[in-house]
């Protein structure tokens, strides 16, 4: 088992990026300025199966007031 990784997907690219050509160009944009307003955060499992990804909901915080 690895240790476990927090992380954000924002998208995904099915693209051969052996060469790094894709992740530097992505690397040059600037950052958005965005505004959000979250009301509830759900934490998922994933499976990658051959037919594709599996997802379990595993909990859910409701953040609104």
């Amino acid at each position: 088992d690895r240790e476990f990784l927090a992380h954000l997907t924002l998208a995904r690219v099915r693209y051969d990026d052996s060469n790094g050509e894709l992740r530097n160009q992505v690397m040059q944009l600037p950052p958005p300025h965005i505004e959000v307003s979250i009301k509830e955060i759900v934490l998922y499992r994933s499976f990658l199966e051959q037919s594709g990804a599996r997802y379990e909901k595993l909990l859910v915080a409701n953040l609104s007031a």
